[in-house]
């Protein structure tokens, strides 16, 4: 047991490195105090032995020599501190331990956010980015690097989007960028049209927000961008065969419409549009016969309507 005006402590001895490790295998220790002259181990080799070990417990090194460049190396390798025996009281000691364990604890809550970080910036198949209040990259994604073809996410590290892309998208991208920084709003689901500079044409839903420092001072944006080429792609080709349909209905003679449910229309051809004296048929679209006809003939062609849909339910 160990004891100061300031803290209590529950200590176990052990004369040897070989010692030492045995007793830390058995777990609960929260601090390691290590002389770095044991019998089987001398100098920082002792605390390399020890701290490759168990990485997660603090050390404190607690030594007989008073050499700086030793202090200074011990503290590069990963220890909490470095006292020299017979320099100092219990006070010290004890605040030392206390500070060793709390560093500790906060380091390791630090090292488990920045693995949670790295894992997202690893894995996330969508474009994430961070940049500086000039718009140049400061960090992103593996994703976003695969995108751009570098060979690691380090390499975009002080570029732009004018060195990945064309002016047709850099500049409003940088342009959003500025506004973000000089007014603080988000920029939130955006459609961008992505041209690159090898010729490729990407589509992305695209959300942005300023970056802060700690005293909530913008120092620049940061980002998501997911891609949605495939989905754009697929909205053309749907439209270019609405299209081609509306063109081929429109070129028959015949009256060609759809309704829904109620008897709205929904798609007519220009002969149905002629008929009804209109000259686009995306005026008749959302009306009915009561638009058009007297309400007498009305009835007559809801009911044929609601006939037909019966039959079809029966089959």
């Amino acid at each position: 047991m160990f004891a100061s005006g300031v803290g209590r402590f529950d200590v176990q001895c052990v004369k040897s490195l070989a010692e030492a490790q045995t007793a830390i295998s058995k777990g609960g220790m929260d601090v390691i105090l290590l002389d770095l002259g044991l019998p089987d181990s001398i100098g920082l080799e002792t605390f390399d032995k020890l701290h490759s070990t168990v990485p997660e417990i603090p050390v404190i090194v607690f030594s007989g020599l008073a050499d700086d460049r030793v202090a200074i190396e011990a503290l590069r390798k990963g220890a909490q501190d470095y006292l020299v025996k017979g320099q100092g009281d219990s006070e010290l000691l004890t605040r030392t331990i206390r500070y060793a364990v709390e560093r500790q604890r906060v380091e390791l809550a630090l090292e488990y956010e920045r693995n949670l970080f790295r894992s997202l910036m690893e894995n996330i198949p969508d474009a994430v980015y961070f940049k500086d209040c000039e718009s140049r990259f400061l960090r992103i994604s593996n994703s976003q690097a695969r995108q751009f073809k570098f060979a690691s996410p380090a390499e975009a590290v002080g570029k732009t989007d004018f060195d990945v892309f064309t002016e047709e998208h850099a500049r409003p991208a940088f342009e959003d960028e500025q506004e973000i920084i000089r007014t603080g709003a988000p920029m939130v689901g955006k459609i961008e049209r992505e041209t690159h500079q090898d010729g490729a044409l990407t589509w992305a839903l695209t959300t942005k927000m300023p970056l802060r420092d700690g005293r909530g001072r913008i120092i620049g944006t940061f980002g998501i961008s997911k891609d949605i080429t495939e989905i754009k792609v697929m909205e053309e080709v749907l439209e270019s065969e609405r299209n081609l349909l509306q063109a081929l209905i429109n070129a028959l003679p015949d009256h060609i419409y759809v309704k829904d449910t109620a008897s709205r229309f929904i798609l007519c051809n220009t002969a149905v549009a002629k008929f009804f004296g209109i000259g686009s048929t995306d005026d008749i679209v959302g009306k009915s016969d009561a638009d058009f006809f007297r309400k007498k003939w009305c009835g007559s062609f809801v009911r044929r309507s609601r006939s037909c849909l019966m039959g079809r339910r029966r089959r």
